[in-house]
Formats: C-alpha cells, sequence, structure tokens
C-alpha cells in the first residue's frame, strides 16, 4: 500500500480525499500512517486533512490495515460498478497491455478515480443500459458499462442504445441481428452456469456491438 501511494505521489496523481489524518489529545496518530510513510518514501509533499483532538475510542470503526477501495471516494450511485469499470476502460487506454481477468489488471486507487472522474458523464449515463444487458445476458454490468462507456465518449449514444434494446426487446428484432444472436448465446443454461471469463465476454460484447 504504502509504496502505491508512494508511486502515485511522485507521479503527480495523488488526489486530496475525504479521509482525515486523525490525531488524539495525546498526539497518537490513528488513521494516516500509510499516507505520512509514503511521503518519506516519495520524498514530496502532498495535501491532507487532518483532525486534531480525535476521539481514540473510534479506532476499533477504522478500517485500518484492510486497503480502502476506490468505490469508497466515489460519489453518487453506482459506486462499486463506476470502480470495477474504470479498471477496464484503463485497460483499454493502455492497449490491452495485460490479459483482462477478475484479478489483473490490477491499478492504484488514485488511477481509478482519475479515471472515473473522467468518464463520469458516460458512467452515469450508460449505468442503466449496462444493467440490462446484465439482467438479460449475465455479462458482468460493469464489464457492460466499460465498453458503453467507451462507445458513449465516441459519440454513439443512440448506437448503444438501440443495440440494449434489441437485447432487451428480442422480438422485435430479426433473428440474426448481432444483439439477439448474444442474448441468445448467454441464455443457454450452460453459459448461465459457467465460471466467468471477463476476456471473452469482452470479446463477445465488442464484437456483437460493432
Amino acid at each position: 500500500v504504502v509504496k502505491a501511494y508512494a508511486k502515485a505521489i511522485r507521479e503527480g496523481r495523488w488526489r486530496l480525499v475525504p479521509d482525515p489524518i486523525l490525531v488524539t489529545p495525546d498526539d497518537e496518530m490513528i488513521n494516516g500512517a500509510h499516507r505520512c510513510q509514503a511521503v518519506i518514501l516519495a520524498h514530496r509533499s502532498i495535501p491532507v486533512m487532518i483532525c486534531w483532538d480525535a476521539d481514540p475510542s473510534i479506532f476499533d470503526l477504522i478500517d485500518g490495515v484492510h486497503r480502502r477501495t476506490a468505490s469508497q471516494f466515489i460519489a453518487g450511485a453506482n459506486a462499486m460498478m463506476k470502480a470495477a469499470a474504470s479498471r477496464i476502460t484503463l485497460w483499454y487506454d493502455h492497449n490491452f497491455e495485460l490479459t483482462l481477468s477478475v484479478s489483473s489488471p490490477k491499478y492504484d486507487t488514485h488511477q481509478l478515480l482519475e479515471e472515473a472522474a473522467a468518464r463520469e458523464h458516460a458512467f452515469d449515463a450508460m449505468a442503466i443500459p449496462a444493467r440490462m444487458t446484465y439482467d438479460y445476458t449475465s455479462i458482468q454490468p460493469s464489464l457492460a458499462l466499460a465498453v458503453y462507456a467507451i462507445a458513449y465518449d465516441g459519440g454513439y449514444e443512440e448506437e448503444v442504445r438501440d443495440f440494449v434494446d434489441a437485447i432487451a426487446h428480442p422480438a422485435n428484432h430479426p433473428d440474426d441481428t448481432p444483439a439477439h444472436l448474444l442474448t441468445a448465446r448467454y441464455n443457454r443454461q450452460s453459459r448461465r452456469m459457467r465460471r466467468r471469463d471477463p476476456g471473452e465476454d469482452w470479446m463477445m460484447l465488442v464484437r456483437a456491438f460493432n
């Protein structure tokens, strides 16, 4: 965690987050140790909020040694879905540098927050279509959100909405439309029960949409 924070600080990607450093009346710091260690390691200063005279009894309520996730700092609805989608859009932006899987690639919290902020409008606009896609295909909503947000930012909002309408209402479209075929493929019992493969789901969804 400290090395990741220090890397973000050195690269100028650190953002002020609403998570203050807590100092008790006895000058004991009960929150913020990782940030302080990262500042020392990076040899740089960062902006922070400090809460003096913090109640020592709240220490047990702090997530302490647990790694904070980007979704904790994303405001509004669908924070977890946006954080997960940000990892996928970063993977896309980095030209698919690693294989997409449940645990890879990994980006630090500040990279994810920057990406979520950059794609905020796209994520908000495409959240419902992403959830509809999941309802009818079982493709994870975060992955669908990433695909649709990229398309939205490219000027293809109407195409996304038409595509998702075909997924949700196949009877209104020819049987050989890509969206109809995608829905049929994913609704097979064997596929709904299979282990998730984000890389394969990405490929199938992108191919159908394109």
